[in-house]
């Protein structure tokens, strides 16, 4: 079942308040000279661990300093990990990250277990336009969100350092106290950069980059790589959603490419033919996507499909060709809260001044 709360025009961006542009301010502080500094990552945070990663251009190591423990890290290809164990669902903890200029202070939840509240932000696209990716972060900060995905494009070019440089001066800040879990974009071109930096967890034995799930709480997020083997990943998730079948509330699918959209793309007609069916046999709630620089809502047989491609690179104009299932769009900056109970499942877009574009609560 699923309820339209309201929704509201796009506001613009000199809109902004005081205390929005003061946490800007606030994010932005890292100093330039930081920027070799890919992260720290955190992700694979469940009720009992949580993994770190970062890759450091300067050559330093870099450390983590964890209940009076110094961990340099595991190193595969330049890239440290240190895991963290022992801990206790639903509970805030602090962390040290040191490299030889700098110490910095981080802090995260644990993941909560059965069917206690949580929020996560949704959002994608930040390739270019470096300075709105900067507000949306702002914006999504003042959120306070146990996770965060981003459902692609997250720079413009994936093998190139200086995007990553730029990235990380921007996002580090909220990479490192909130789980952070990406989606493929086809700027990331697939690249190890990409590959390597953002955890995926419960990848399977094979070391398959294109795919991975966790659960938080009562819901079942699976993350899928829309650019390539999508019959190889249509496989992966039948097998997937049936041995799941029944464990969570909520089930919930990120990718790239949007199957449906009003762009002069029209959304993507292989993923129309290979993935919606099994979307709609295994009864999903939600997919996020991207791709398509702007707000988009559409359900088709009980699946409802969000384009969420506002968070830098510049806007589309929606409306451009036809889409039978779209319920709303707007051309706008912005990114989507979901609050997840045990019975509803809220998600709002909001814009950058934190006004709601678009509010929809699905029941179970």
């Amino acid at each position: 079942m699923m309820n339209i709360i309201h929704a509201r025009p796009c506001m613009s961006l000199p809109t902004l308040g005081i205390a929005l542009l003061l946490q800007l301010s606030l994010l932005l502080s890292t100093p330039a000279s930081a920027a070799s500094l890919w992260g720290p990552v955190l992700g694979n945070v469940t009720p009992h661990s949580a993994k770190i990663t970062w890759r450091d251009g300067e050559g330093s190591t870099g450390e983590v300093e964890f209940n009076g423990t110094r961990m340099t890290g595991e190193n595969e290809h330049g890239y440290l990990t240190v895991t963290l164990t022992k801990l206790q669902p639903n509970t805030t903890y602090n962390y040290t990250f040191k490299t030889a200029n700098k110490s910095t202070q981080y802090s995260f939840l644990t993941a909560p277990e059965g069917s206690t509240p949580f929020s996560f932000v949704a959002y994608g696209d930040t390739r270019t336009q470096l300075s709105i990716h900067s507000q949306v972060m702002s914006a999504i900060a003042i959120q306070k969100p146990r996770f965060i995905i981003n459902t692609g494009d997250l720079v413009g070019e994936g093998p190139t350092a200086k995007d990553w440089d730029a990235f990380f001066q921007i996002a580090a800040p909220l990479t490192g106290s909130v789980p952070y879990y990406a989606a493929t974009g086809n700027h990331e071109g697939n690249a190890d950069y990409f590959i390597n930096l953002f955890i995926r967890p419960n990848a399977d034995a094979t070391g398959n980059a294109d795919r991975y799930a966790f659960v938080y709480g009562n819901m079942n997020i699976i993350v899928l790589n829309s650019t390539r083997n999508l019959a190889e990943q249509r496989v992966w998730l039948e097998q997937y959603l049936t041995a799941m079948a029944g464990k969570t509330t909520w089930t919930v699918v990120v990718f790239h490419y949007p199957p449906f959209s009003t762009s002069t793309r029209n959304g993507d007609d292989a993923l129309r033919k290979s993935w919606v069916p099994v979307l709609e046999k295994y009864k999903v709630d939600v997919v996020f996507l991207g791709h398509d620089h702007f707000y988009e809502r559409s359900e088709k047989n009980g699946v409802v499909y969000f384009i969420t491609g506002g968070g830098g690179a510049p806007l589309y104009t929606p409306n451009l060709t036809p889409n039978p299932y779209k319920k709303i769009n707007e051309k706008c900056y912005h990114f989507m809260r979901a609050d997840v109970t045990a019975t509803t499942l809220r998600l709002r877009m909001f814009h950058l001044d934190g006004s709601v574009g678009d509010d929809v609560v699905l029941k179970k």
